[in-house]
């Protein structure tokens, strides 16, 4: 198992202070909110330390503060929720490797903190046994390709319970996530016939709104 990977679930076991962390990290020099204790209780940060150290402190900052995003979403959970977790669902450390790998290239190719807030809320999620690993796995896929333009057409399509329209070129996209289904009708224009595509509601979009979404437009 590598070191970051190891890193990091000692850091989704230990850590409980991410929330003030990730506030300070931004307004002031990293080296200067990072200290022993930190590196002791969140040692995957020590891999942005090394950045830092490197001279490249763009990217450390921005590494810092996507891995925080992640962890803030499990703060308020005990720590023996946690190990109990790890004990259930990752016998060997394969399994450890295979999940972890998953999280740190997504934190990695994420462009934005945003991105990694909801990735932890999914994983909060499968740690509470609220959705299983399928469904953390689809959510993964989803949250990878979802950009700013299409979070929020899924906004202002589930946040009321009618139908409302989704943009056209954004239909398919969602549609290939999962997200909405496609209704394929026909249609009568004057004397013209033609199939009309249009966005149809369905479970895994609401859920998925509702769970890792809806908290950023309250």
């Amino acid at each position: 198992m590598s070191l970051m990977s190891k890193d990091l679930f000692k850091s989704f076991v230990k850590s409980n202070n991410s929330h003030d962390l990730f506030d300070k990290i931004g307004e002031t020099a990293l080296d200067a909110v990072i200290d022993d204790s930190v590196l002791k209780d969140i040692p995957i940060i020590g891999t942005a330390i090394s950045l830092y150290k490197a001279g490249d402190s763009i990217r450390a900052n921005l590494f810092a503060r996507k891995i925080l995003a992640f962890l803030r979403e499990i703060d308020d959970l005990s720590q023996d929720k946690r190990k109990l977790f790890i004990d259930e669902n990752f016998t060997n450390q394969n399994d450890k490797e295979k999940i972890s790998e998953i999280i740190l290239s997504f934190i990695d190719n994420a462009d934005r903190s945003q991105s990694c807030t909801y990735l932890g809320r999914a994983f909060k999620l499968y740690v509470l046994g609220c959705i299983d690993r399928r469904t953390y796995d689809l959510y993964c896929f989803a949250l990878r390709r979802l950009s700013n333009y299409l979070i929020e057409q899924i906004h202002s399509y589930y946040r009321f319970g009618n139908s409302c329209g989704v943009e056209r070129h954004a239909i398919h996209e969602l549609a290939s996530l999962g997200i909405i289904d496609i209704l394929v009708t026909l249609q009568v224009f004057d004397e013209a016939q033609g199939l009309c595509q249009m966005p149809a509601h369905n479970n895994f979009g609401r859920l998925f709104y509702t769970n890792i979404l809806v908290q950023d437009f309250s």
